[in-house]
């Protein structure tokens, strides 16, 4: 017992020390907890790099036909919520008129958003196949329709993947509401 309480008097300590007061302790961790957040309604979408850029994508960065992965930003916190994998989105590009009705009324201007975590085992998502229409993962062969709300139409998914509702404002792109059920397997 005397051997944990002086662990977690050491690891206090440390902690303390590198962060400087236990405020900045606490800063930290309220820091970390709106990475690890899912997207927002408001939040803007950044490109998904090795180092994210605050830029915030407009609809004309989404190429047609080339999957986009972005990660959601909160402007007014300045916080990139990148702190889980589970927070990273597809973007996808069409034109408006080749989108039904129930998709298009998710979409920005054309593009659609999905969580690009695979239902299956969690890869990702990435890949577009042009021929069929279809968004795919690699990792085990699991396709998706986005015309059909994201619907698993091959493969050993046991679910679709969630669509993130966007919209479009001064040609950005931003996140109208939250994942439209939990992202991951």
């Amino acid at each position: 017992d005397s051997r944990r309480s002086l662990l977690k008097m050491a690891a206090l300590g440390v902690a303390a020390g590198l962060t400087g007061t236990g405020s900045s302790l606490a800063q930290a961790a309220a820091q970390a907890a709106d990475e690890s957040a899912r997207p927002q309604p408001g939040d803007h979408l950044v490109l998904d790099k090795a180092t994210p850029s605050k830029r915030p994508l407009r609809v004309e960065d989404i190429e047609p036909g080339e999957p986009t992965l972005a990660y959601p930003f909160d402007m007014e916190t300045d916080t990139i919520r990148s702190g889980s994998r589970f927070n990273k989105v597809v973007l996808l590009r069409f034109e408006e008129s080749e989108l039904p009705e129930e998709v298009a009324a998710n979409a920005a201007d054309g593009v659609l958003a999905f969580s690009s975590v695979c239902t299956h085992q969690g890869c990702d998502v990435n890949a577009w196949m042009a021929s069929d229409g279809l968004l795919a993962c690699f990792c085990h062969g699991s396709m998706f329709d986005p015309f059909d709300g994201g619907q698993v139409v091959a493969g050993p998914a046991p679910r679709g993947l969630p669509v993130l509702p966007i919209s479009e404002v001064d040609g950005e792109i931003i996140v109208a509401s939250g994942f439209s059920s939990a992202p991951g397997f």
